[in-house]
């Protein structure tokens, strides 16, 4: 009865680490192949003969790669198992998931989130287009009618939008991914908003100036502007009891 059980939980403790390595293989074979997103991979039972597993081995494998992002299943006649391409924003929550699990302290959060802004101020001054001058400028102009009307909420999200739409002006993909992945960490200090109007309104002007270093394609100023911008925030929450409510959430 003893060896029974045990070899139960052998076979328990294997298929996981089973699925996993089908996982792997299946993710090997989508890189070293090439295949674009869209590419039909074959139906279920068409992968459970090629890799000579377990349908339940094969469907975990599949569901693992899904929430990767990697693959999809699409049903009906010409349905089967897709390749899918993962976007940033998949990327970018996968990560900030890491982030929050392996308890990030707080000071390291906002430290990378100063280097990465700043570095893409400095590369978006080169590379910013009109149309991303003019995605910030509106932002810029929204920000400061908010903080006249005192939507304190509405306010914090459109910080958080600028602050997108300067790194995506940089037009780096990988920062575009960092900077997303501690966005909504950032969102955090904020979820009970205390900003004055005043602070409001000092944000947008800050984020005028920076957009105005961008126009220029002053790198130097742009980085100098977006790091001072944001020490002053940090600073704010020092100041607050946002800073005491951030330290509840991460190791300090």
């Amino acid at each position: 009865m003893a060896h029974r059980q045990a070899a139960t939980q052998a076979v328990a403790r294997r298929a996981p680490l089973e699925a996993e390595s089908l996982a792997d293989e299946f993710r090997a074979r989508i890189i070293r192949e090439g295949l674009a997103g869209g590419t039909r991979l074959g139906r279920e039972q068409d992968l459970i003969l090629q890799s000579g597993r377990s349908r339940a081995t094969v469907r975990e494998a599949l569901r693992l790669l899904a929430d990767q992002g990697l693959v999809y299943t699409r049903p009906g006649p010409k349905g089967g198992i897709f390749t899918a391409t993962p976007g940033p924003d998949h990327v970018a929550r996968s990560l900030g998931i890491l982030l929050q699990t392996s308890r990030v302290a707080l000071a390291e959060l906002l430290e990378a989130r100063v280097e990465i802004e700043a570095a893409a101020a400095s590369i978006a001054a080169v590379r910013r287009t009109p149309e991303d001058l003019v995605q910030m400028d509106e932002s810029c102009a929204r920000l400061a009618a908010l903080a006249q009307s005192g939507d304190s909420d509405a306010a914090v999200e459109e910080n958080l939008a600028f602050h997108s739409a300067l790194v995506a002006a940089s037009h780096n993909t990988v920062l575009a991914v960092l900077q997303g992945a501690i966005r909504d960490l950032v969102r955090v200090s904020t979820v009970e908003p205390t900003y004055t109007r005043a602070v409001e309104s000092e944000v947008a002007r800050a984020h005028g100036r920076i957009v105005d270093a961008l126009r220029r394609h002053d790198a130097a100023a742009a980085g100098r502007r977006v790091r001072r911008h944001l020490m002053a925030f940090e600073e704010y929450l020092r100041a607050t009891d946002q800073y005491a409510l951030l330290r509840q959430r991460f190791r300090f």
